[in-house]
């Protein structure tokens, strides 16, 4: 290692979360293991720099939507009979 601080992004992990892989701003990936992540994590080297807001704000508002649905539909009642 540099021992010089690069800014990744978590693309994607493994279903099983074993494996993480790591973007770059220039587009080249790095991929490690869960065991060598949380080494890092012990030593203190991993920084979050920032969450995806935009993300987030947009599965809160989904879920809102849904709730909202959901109330709007226990609400309604069964049309007349003819």
């Amino acid at each position: 290692m540099s021992g010089k601080w690069t800014r990744l992004q978590l693309s994607c992990r493994s279903n099983n979360a074993t494996l993480r892989r790591f973007s770059t701003a220039g587009g080249s990936n790095h991929s490690m293991t869960r065991r060598m992540f949380y080494r890092l994590v012990a030593r203190g080297h991993p920084r979050l720099v920032a969450q995806d807001a935009v993300v987030d704000s947009a599965l809160n508002a989904v879920a809102e939507m849904d709730t909202c649905n959901s109330v709007f539909m226990d609400n309604q009642t069964d049309p007349p009979e003819a």
